[in-house]
């Protein structure tokens, strides 16, 4: 079973930064046909037990991509070397569950030269008291986006700092999120994320979004161009 993260939501693109984003991410799609075990879970009504039972390739493939990117980002002198990696073990092994899916997109945007681009873990914080944080373990990428100059607030569970991301400070700035098969202007997935999807994210009453950033991938020009020259399937025309 494959999912068709293209049809998930219709999509209106407003200006050219979105609609060579959603380019992109049709282009991933094509290319890296994919299944998400935590995405069956969700949208298809799947007890943990038939997806174990029904779908074991799924977990098989998840064990194996999970296990070897590590050991390729190791291996790798560089990120360049992790992203080769990174691409021909989704190749091999088509499963992604959503961190997965938001290294793909910041891979494959970058390759096509999208500017500040980055992955984001969501959480969602009490203005009332910052320092009470909620994991929700989901990730994406954001490109355009504003980060503060300094540290606001620290993760209570881990200690780490959290960028408070304002929707109306990035109104150009674009979210990708492969697993949902959303791609628009921050502001309005936030909206959604509140709404369409809060029965996935259950976020409290009053709460906000914060984000905390990923590490980010440093490609150089030569090397974004090597990039390109082997995958020229992920460029957009």
């Amino acid at each position: 079973m494959k999912i068709n993260y293209s049809q998930n939501t219709p999509f209106k693109a407003r200006n050219i930064q979105l609609k060579d984003a959603q380019k992109i991410q049709n282009i991933i799609n094509s290319e890296f046909p994919r299944i998400s075990l935590s995405r069956l879970r969700y949208f298809d009504n799947f007890e943990k037990s038939n997806v174990l039972n029904e779908n074991s390739k799924i977990v098989e493939n998840m064990k194996a991509i999970r296990y070897a990117i590590p050991n390729a980002y190791r291996a790798g002198e560089r990120d360049y070397n992790y992203c080769t990696a990174f691409l021909n073990l989704i190749k091999k092994y088509p499963a992604a569950n959503c961190g997965e899916n938001a290294s793909l997109s910041e891979i494959v945007q970058k390759m096509n030269y999208v500017p500040m681009v980055r992955r984001f873990a969501l959480h969602c914080y009490n203005p009332k008291n910052p320092s009470l944080i909620i994991d929700n373990s989901h990730v994406f990428t954001i490109s355009g986006i504003n980060l503060p100059d300094k540290k606001i607030t620290l993760n209570a569970k881990n200690n780490k700092p959290c960028a408070l991301i304002q929707p109306e400070n990035n109104s150009k700035a674009i979210l990708t999120d492969s697993w949902l098969g959303e791609v628009d202007y921050v502001s309005n997935i936030y909206t959604k994320f509140k709404t369409l999807y809060n029965k996935i994210f259950q976020m409290p009453e009053n709460f906000k979004f914060c984000l905390a950033p990923k590490p980010e991938l440093f490609l150089s020009s030569s090397e974004i161009e090597k990039l390109r020259k082997s995958y020229p399937n992920l460029i957009i025309k």
